[in-house]
C-alpha cells in the first residue's frame, strides 16, 4: 500500500510539472488594437480641456499599459507613457487647432500593438477644413533655420494669399522655396518681402493649370538667417499685408474663404 501511495504521489508531481511547463511555453498574443476613440476621429468643436479615451485590453488577459502620442502634426510626439487606464486628460489645449493622437498598447511580456492615428479639432475658427499652419522649430545654434508652412483645403482652389509677419529682427527671412510644395506646379507663385516691417507675402494663382485639389500638405518653406547669436523666441503670425492683401483662399468659383490660422515660432537657444 505504501508503494502504491508513493507512485501515485510521483504521478501527481509529474503532472503538475507538465502543466507548469505548458503554461511557461504558451504563445503570447499581442494586445488588442486600440479603438473606439473619444473624441471620435475627425470630430470638430471640441473643448480645449477635452478628455481622451479609447478601448484596449489583451486577449490573454495580461496587464496592459498605454503610451499616448499627441500633437499638431500627423506624426504626433509622445506625450505620456505607462498609462494603466484607457483615458487621459492632456490639460488645456490650444483653441481652434487640429490635433492628431494615437495609442500604443504594451502587455507585461513586451508585446506592442500600435493604434491608428486619429484627429480632432478644438473650438471653432475659420471655415472648417481650411487651415494654414506654421511649423514651430527649435534651434540650438547655427546661422540659418528653415520653417515649413502647411495648408489644408476642403474645396478646390483657384488661388491663395498668406501674409505673414515675424516678431523680431533677430532673424531675417531671405528666401521662400516651393520645392516639394503642393503648389509647385503653378506657374504663378512666389513671395513678396518687406524686411523693414518683417512681412512676407506668399501667394499662388491658378492660370492655365488645374485647380489646387482638396487635400493637405506643404505650402512652402521659409528660409531665415540668424545674423547674430541670440537667445530668443520669434513668433510667426498672420498679418495684414499692405496695400490690400489678407489671409485668403479663393475657391474654383472665385469665392473667398478665410482659413483658420495656426501660428508658429522659432525658438533659438531657449528651452
Amino acid at each position: 500500500m505504501k508503494h502504491f501511495s508513493l507512485m501515485a504521489g510521483m504521478v501527481v508531481v509529474l503532472l503538475a510539472a507538465g502543466c507548469d511547463k505548458d503554461t511557461a511555453t504558451e504563445p503570447n498574443n499581442f494586445p488588442y488594437i486600440p479603438g473606439s476613440p473619444s473624441p471620435p476621429h475627425g470630430a470638430t468643436g471640441q473643448p480645449t480641456d477635452v478628455d481622451l479615451s479609447w478601448s484596449g485590453g489583451d486577449p490573454d488577459g495580461d496587464p496592459v499599459t498605454y503610451d499616448l502620442y499627441l500633437g499638431t502634426k500627423s506624426s504626433p510626439p509622445l506625450l505620456t507613457f505607462g498609462l494603466v487606464q484607457t483615458s487621459y486628460n492632456p490639460g488645456i489645449l490650444n483653441n481652434d487647432t487640429k490635433y492628431y493622437w494615437k495609442i500604443i498598447s504594451m502587455d507585461d511580456r513586451g508585446a506592442e500593438t500600435p493604434g491608428p492615428v486619429w484627429s480632432f479639432r478644438t473650438g471653432s475658427g475659420g471655415e472648417e477644413g481650411n487651415v494654414v499652419e506654421i511649423e514651430s522649430v527649435y534651434v540650438n545654434s547655427g546661422p540659418q533655420v528653415e520653417v515649413k508652412v502647411f495648408f489644408e483645403n476642403n474645396t478646390e482652389l483657384g488661388g491663395l494669399t498668406v501674409p505673414l509677419q515675424y516678431s523680431s529682427t533677430d532673424v531675417v527671412c531671405d528666401s521662400v522655396s516651393f520645392v516639394g510644395s503642393r503648389i509647385e506646379y503653378l506657374g504663378m507663385k512666389g513671395s513678396n518681402m518687406d524686411l523693414t516691417n518683417r512681412l512676407v507675402m506668399v501667394y499662388g494663382v491658378v492660370l492655365t493649370e488645374s485647380y489646387i485639389p482638396i487635400g493637405s500638405g506643404l505650402l512652402c518653406k521659409l528660409h531665415f538667417t540668424i545674423p547674430h547669436p541670440v537667445n530668443t523666441v520669434v513668433e510667426i503670425v498672420s498679418s495684414f499685408y499692405p496695400p490690400s492683401n489678407r489671409l485668403e483662399f479663393v475657391d474654383s468659383s472665385a469665392g473667398s474663404v478665410t482659413p483658420q490660422f495656426v501660428a508658429g515660432k522659432i525658438v533659438i537657444n531657449t528651452q
